[in-house]
């Protein structure tokens, strides 16, 4: 049985292992009807060579966005391969 911490617990994911091959994006939102286009995701990007994580930063107040707590803070996943990790 897969063990799932905390964090990956109720939410919906999006996995862009397409975009570049060094990188794995991952987005997750607690909206399970949520675009991927909506500002209602929390993204990260995990280095293929060494499984480094990486929480992006929101464009425009320049800090990570680690968690759901400010909804306006959230991000887009269509957008996950733009954003500074």
């Amino acid at each position: 049985m897969r063990q799932e911490n905390e964090y990956d617990l109720g939410l919906t994911t999006v996995i862009d292992i397409t975009t570049d091959a060094n990188y794995i994006f991952t987005s997750k939102t607690l909206n399970p009807n949520a675009a991927s286009d909506a500002a209602e995701w929390v993204c990260t990007r995990t280095t293929a060579a060494n499984g480094t994580k990486s929480f992006a930063k929101h464009p425009v107040l320049l800090s990570r966005v680690t968690n759901f707590d400010k909804p306006e803070r959230l991000l887009k996943a269509s957008l996950a391969a733009t954003y500074t990790y």
